[in-house]
This record gives C-alpha cells, sequence and structure tokens, in this order.
C-alpha cells in the first residue's frame, strides 16, 4: 500500500515520537518553516515514511540544529540533570 500525506509542523509533532526534545527547541527557536524546508531538502524529492522522517528528527538533531543555527548549550543540559539528581 502507498500513502503520501502532507504534513506540517503541528502534524509532526503529533505524529512523531521520542523527537519533543528536537522539536520543542524549532519550536521555541521560531524555525518551524525553515525545518519543514530541510526537510524537503533533505529527503531530496523521495516520499519518506513516517519512521525515516521520525528517525531523522531524533537522531540528526546535531545537523538540523547546525543548519538551522540553533544552538544547544550542552552545559545548561548537563546543570539540569544534576538538579533533578
Amino acid at each position: 500500500m502507498y500513502v503520501k500525506n502532507d504534513l506540517d509542523f503541528n502534524d509532526l509533532e503529533n505524529e512523531c515520537w521520542e523527537c519533543d526534545s528536537v522539536l520543542d527547541a524549532i519550536s521555541e527557536n521560531n524555525k518551524e518553516e525553515e525545518f519543514m524546508d530541510l526537510l524537503e531538502e533533505q529527503f531530496g524529492g523521495d516520499i519518506p515514511t513516517m519512521t525515516e522522517v521520525n528517525d531523522f528528527i531524533r537522531f540528526d538533531d546535531d545537523f538540523i540544529f547546525d543548519e538551522l543555527g540553533i544552538s544547544i548549550d550542552d552545559d545548561d543540559e548537563e546543570e539540569e540533570e544534576e538538579e533533578e539528581e
């Protein structure tokens, strides 16, 4: 079976799993449109599965942040983790 859907950023937030931190960072930096353009470029006209889209977002976050000019400070994340313990 072949299924093609047009998705926007809000759809990704609802459909993707274990990508909340990446999608939240994109949203907080108002880079939703740029991110959707990046997705289209990344898949080069091919029609990806939701799993492929999800895996790209989940595992290629450093690439995504770099391409979108989003700075994620690892020191802040480490401090937050230490405070939680």
